[in-house]
Order: structure tokens, then sequence, then C-alpha cells
């Protein structure tokens, strides 16, 4: 067993315990110990895409906002279109309240894969950040439609819809 194997097992095991507290202590030693992991492996495989996205993820998670969206960008270098660098980028970039650079991305990862329910989701996202509620709607019934039991698009698209006095629509 590794050891994130046992941090992980031990801070579940807190969790279903209900000591939330020593768990999230764990969980961010687990993510601690993921980067030393990540941060070996991308020295390994400088040109490797996928691992500078989980680099820049356990960044992401740890607060270090700045030097993950610096870890995406060498990904996207590395790979333009690569779909969950572009996600993950665009959720980065919400979370830093910077909407139309998080929308860009959203848009160019529903070019390269527009079936992708996620995808139309947090553009959707984006674009009520934005004050764009008619797009927005008409986003999150995108992801709708892609998928019906999405978690949340039609209780968004309902929301938005409502906000915009198109109750009728909203119940449909």
């Amino acid at each position: 067993m590794t050891e994130i194997d046992r941090l992980r097992s031990e801070a579940a095991g807190l969790h279903r315990a209900g000591q939330l507290d020593a768990a999230e202590r764990l969980y961010q030693q687990i993510l601690w110990e993921a980067l030393v992991l990540l941060t070996a492996a991308a020295a390994e495989s400088p040109g490797d895409a996928d691992i500078r996205t989980h680099h820049a993820l356990a960044l992401h998670e740890l607060g270090r906002h700045a030097e993950a969206l610096a870890d995406f960008d060498r990904a996207l270098s590395l790979a333009p279109r690569h779909p969950a660098t572009l996600l993950y980028r665009g959720n980065l970039l919400l979370a830093m309240n910077h909407p139309a650079e998080a929308l860009q991305n959203y848009d160019k990862l529903t070019g390269i894969t527009p079936h992708n329910a996620e995808a139309w989701f947090r553009r959707s996202h984006a674009l009520w950040q934005m004050d764009r509620a008619e797009d927005a709607a008409a986003s999150y019934g995108r992801a709708a439609s892609l998928d019906p039991n999405h978690f949340g698009a039609p209780f968004n698209r309902a929301t938005v819809l409502m906000r915009l006095g198109r109750f009728d629509e909203a119940f449909a």
C-alpha cells in the first residue's frame, strides 16, 4: 500500500465517522503528496500534457491559482486541443472570476467536443456570470439535451428562464 493509499483510506474512515476537519487535513496532505509525485513525473516527461494538466489540477486544489494557470498554459502549449485541459483551465478561470476568459476555453472545447454536456454546462456558467442570461439559458438547454440526466443543467436552465420571466418555458 502506498502512502497516498494509506492516507486516503484513513481520511475516508474519518469522513465516515463525521470527523470532517481531520479528514480535510488528510485530504490536503494527499494533495501535497500527489503534487510531489506529479512534479517528479513532469520533470521526467516534460512533453506530456496529461501530466502537466494533473499537476495544474493539484495546484488549483491547493489554492495556488496563478501557478495552476501557468501549468494549464504549458499543457495547452503542448496540446492546444486537449479537452481536459481546456475544461479545467476554464473552471479555474471561473473560480478566479474571469468568465470572459473561461468562455474562450469553453467555446474552444465545445467546438472540439460538441456533444460534451459538461462543456456546455460550464460554458453556461461563464455566460451567466457575464450577465448574458439568454445565452446562458440556451447553453444550459444544450447541455440538458445532450445529457438529460445531467445533475444541474435542467435546473439551472429553468432558474435562468424564471429570472427572465419565461415561466411557461421554464416549467415545460
